[in-house]
């Protein structure tokens, strides 16, 4: 919604002669935006909303024992008998707020069903999200599930992961839910993003080793042997100097060290296998860094008393280093000057000084501050 001021501004502007089409080049907006704003006058409209749907629960739980619990049939029943234009989503919406569950048919569908109509198919999606949305965000109270699973804890631990855990966590814990509620394994799949073949893996898994198993992390498949002996060839070729082997360079690069292995185990490697399991033994790519040192045999002893100094510093006192740069004598010297192309500027070798420049600079070891 465009705020007031906003609408006010492009119908004082229209007025005063401005185009339609400036107006929403100045004010970014779209030129039926403001057409439609200047057809208002610039006047914020007045939207009146329809009177939300009501339905007497007495009604509803009517329709629900006269229906065997199937919320498709009591939607089809109030659309077509009753001519109460309302969606699945709310009807079933409207069973919840009741406490009434819904029936294992109604949540799975039939095939036929799914056949026979696609606006069907999209309501039990939508449904289920719903449904999935109230138990992520905690609207759903844990009591109603009671049914589906006998172990409190359990269910507890399923509802923790899926509100509190990981992206893949909360996935295996919403299919298992959503399953057990009798949600269908291609409508999880569809609203988890996830493929068919994942969301039957993580049920199946489920079934077979429960919570515990689901949930713990499951070594990764591969050949230790093979890995290991890939890792002590690499080692070998790291402790050799790449000069020595062929290469015009000193240091190993990752595209040196997978074009070395291949020519001398004649077995082709990848860039990301080597950074793995050099990383694996514990080694890594550091970049050299420069530290202080110096030739005085007391530079140790000068150091820890410098930090000692710095430490005892009381609020009232400052400790700074300083240094002296020049006298530099001031003369002309090389360096670019606007001329014209004829004119080419000249620097005499020998020349009189003007006189020396020197500065000093004190740099608080306090404050970091140069002076």
């Amino acid at each position: 919604m465009i705020e007031a001021d906003k609408r006010k501004a492009v119908f004082l502007l229209h007025r005063e002669g401005m185009s339609a089409r400036e107006i929403a080049r100045r004010l970014q907006l779209s030129r039926n935006t403001v057409r439609t704003m200047l057809k208002q006058k610039g006047e914020m409209p007045v939207r009146v909303r329809k009177d939300k749907i009501r339905l007497e629960p007495e009604r509803l739980e009517r329709l629900n024992r006269e229906c065997d619990g199937s919320a498709q049939r009591v939607h089809e029943k109030l659309v077509e008998e009753e001519g109460i234009q309302v969606s699945y989503p709310t009807v079933t919406r409207w069973l919840r707020q009741l406490g009434i569950p819904k029936n294992q048919s109604d949540v799975l569908g039939t095939h036929s069903h799914a056949t026979e109509s696609r606006a069907a198919h999209r309501g039990f999606i939508a449904a289920a999200k719903e449904w999935l949305a109230e138990i992520t965000y905690g609207w759903r109270p844990a009591r109603l599930f009671t049914t589906e699973f006998k172990d409190p804890i359990e269910l507890t631990h399923l509802l923790e992961m899926v509100r509190n855990g990981t992206l893949l966590e909360r996935k295996k814990a919403a299919t298992i839910l959503a399953r057990k509620r009798g949600i269908p394994n291609t409508i999880t799949a569809t609203i988890l993003h996830a493929s068919r073949q994942t969301t039957r893996h993580y049920f199946k898994v489920y079934m077979e080793a429960g919570a515990a198993g689901l949930f713990s992390g499951r070594p990764r498949l591969g050949k230790p042997a093979k890995d290991a002996e890939k890792t002590n060839r690499i080692l070998e070729l790291l402790h050799c100097r790449p000069d020595s082997i062929g290469f015009s360079r000193m240091n190993w690069t990752q595209r040196d060290l997978t074009q070395a292995y291949e020519a001398r185990h004649h077995e082709t490697i990848s860039r990301s296998t080597l950074a793995r399991l050099i990383k694996k033994a514990g080694y890594g790519w550091r970049k050299a860094r420069r530290v202080l040192t110096s030739p005085d045999p007391n530079y140790q002893e000068k150091i820890e008393r410098l930090v000692m100094t710095l430490r005892s510093l009381k609020a009232s006192e400052m400790f700074s280093f300083i240094d002296e740069w020049g006298p530099v004598q001031v003369r002309k010297r090389s360096g670019r000057a606007y001329r014209d192309k004829d004119s080419v500027p000249r620097i005499p070798r020998h020349q009189v000084s003007r006189g020396t420049v020197s500065l000093v600079a004190a740099l608080s070891a306090t404050t970091n501050q140069t002076t």
